[in-house]
């Protein structure tokens, strides 16, 4: 991000800032910078060629020809393509393969180390008191706008807590592979593609990009450059740690500006044995998220308490970081989505998780020490579906239509397996499902992709199969990864 727009404070009405509150950075959206990228630093080749106009046929029973051009039009049209390498004569040495294409597990061995004494891996979604509570009445209230910005499902499955198993997480990270980003499983490779996301977790893949900045007062002020709510929420989180004398707003500070009915829900699912998540009940008459002191003031309207528990959502599940707070940068796109404008969240939710799984498969010392952060349960819903005898699936009659499959897992443990037989399910191809997303039966037929109209279905799929480098832009990182297949 661009630091050279300064801090300033959130603005008043006339564009000048307020006397209060704490200084917030501002930073210029990714659009308006102007990048030249270097041909030494181009990592994959590609090539331009004219290929006919025709229909795409998906042949499902001939992998060779899954997808077959027809010749019936004679009209061509640019396209851009990979270009192919040939390993076969002196690959090793125009290629060398390097030891981040090695997954963890061969440093382990190499070293002759194990995981250590420590396992530190955050961002998994756990129970909140007053989470349910607000989504549910987000849900009820806002469902149009929700709807039309794709995040309907994505939304409701964030209500819920996820468990995994810490010896399944040590043998799963043990075969990932940092560079290409795949897990080494017994009969292959696989990655988390873009349709995983979408499918395991509703995050939309088309749309404007996701990023986070915060825009001068001089461009939330006065014109339509940005929706009206980024200043209203800016004004109240500079309230609120006026009135708490804090430099942040925490997690349950905001959820009990915003929601201040009473609670209902003070656990959900299968508690784990030590019970950290089972909420405490006592002394609570009448039930309150945060015992501090409460701001009278809750003047917002119905647009800005969506977009408010949207930059909620993104800063606490979606996009989780290190410290527990809400982060101003996020309320652009939470403006852009509480008006139904839809943004592709999968790419930038995929990059990160990358960037997550990649650090603890290359640190140095131990894997278990990287204290990595990022939103583990959708990988924890990718990894039941694609190997079922890791967790106990809901029937889908039991789920909720409109949610996504990781609705099925909500508030369920995983399997409590030693760590050789984590390492045996992973090893063993017969334990494997594949895929634990394919192209949807409604889609198979021939479709015509004259100036490559594609239907949105067909968009997203031929999307998410093809390689890329996947932006993952946000307030505390900034990276990119490597997108693979997902066959």
């Amino acid at each position: 991000m661009d630091e050279t727009l300064g801090n300033e404070r959130a603005p008043l009405e006339n564009g000048q800032e307020c006397g209060y509150g704490p200084y917030y950075r501002r930073s210029s959206s990714l659009r308006s910078l102007n990048a030249i990228s270097s041909s030494s630093l181009t990592s994959i080749l590609v090539r331009k060629v004219r290929v006919k106009q025709g229909t795409l046929r998906y042949r499902r029973n001939d992998e060779n020809k899954c997808v077959d051009v027809s010749k019936d039009y004679e009209n061509y049209f640019n396209a851009t393509v990979l270009e192919k390498v040939n390993t076969e004569r002196r690959g090793p040495e125009i290629y060398p393969i390097e030891e981040e294409f090695y997954p963890a597990l061969y440093r382990l061995l190499a070293a002759r180390r194990n995981w250590g004494p420590t396992f530190q891996f955050r961002g998994r979604s756990t129970f909140m008191l007053g989470v349910m509570e607000w989504t549910k009445r987000v849900l009820t209230r806002f469902e149009e706008p929700l709807q039309q910005a794709g995040i309907f499902g994505a939304v409701g499955v964030s209500q819920f807590p996820y468990h995994f198993d810490a010896n399944v997480w040590r043998a799963f990270c043990e075969l990932w592979g940092p560079l290409t980003n795949t897990l080494h499983h017994g009969a292959g490779e696989v990655g988390i593609s873009l349709y995983d996301l979408e499918r395991v977790g509703g995050l939309p893949i088309l749309g404007d990009i996701y990023e986070e900045f915060l825009p001068q007062n001089k461009d939330l002020v006065g014109h339509n450059k940005y929706p009206a709510t980024v200043v209203e929420l800016l004004r109240i989180h500079a309230e609120l740690c006026e009135f708490h004398k804090a430099k942040h707003i925490y997690y349950d500070l905001w959820l009990d500006h915003f929601y201040r009915e009473y609670l209902v829900y003070f656990a959900y699912g299968e508690q784990t044995d030590s019970g950290k998540e089972k909420a405490d009940t006592k002394n609570r008459s009448p039930p309150r998220i945060s015992r501090q002191k409460r701001m009278a003031d809750l003047s917002i309207t119905a647009e800005g308490e969506l977009a408010a528990f949207l930059a909620f959502w993104l800063s606490r599940f979606v996009l989780r970081h290190d410290k527990e707070v809400i982060r101003p940068e996020t309320f652009v796109m939470a403006a852009l989505m509480a008006s139904g404008q839809r943004v592709s969240l999968a790419p930038t939710v995929l990059g990160y998780i990358y960037h997550g799984l990649g650090d603890a498969a290359s640190n140095p010392d131990y894997p278990g020490k990287a204290n990595t952060i990022f939103p583990i349960h959708y990988v924890i819903g990718w990894l039941a579906e694609l190997f079922p005898c890791l967790y106990r699936r809901r029937p889908d009659s039991d789920c909720p239509d409109d949610f996504p499959t990781l609705v099925c897992y909500a508030g369920l443990l995983g399997s409590k397996l030693s760590l050789p037989q984590a390492r045996h399910i992973f090893r063993d191809g017969r334990y494997l499902s594949l895929r634990a997303s394919s192209y949807r039966e409604d889609s198979r037929n021939g479709r015509d992709v004259i100036d490559m109209g594609l239907p949105e279905e067909d968009s997203k799929f031929f999307l998410s199969i093809r390689s890329a480098v996947l932006p993952s832009s946000s307030t505390a990182k900034a990276h990119n990864g490597s997108c693979t297949s997902p066959c």
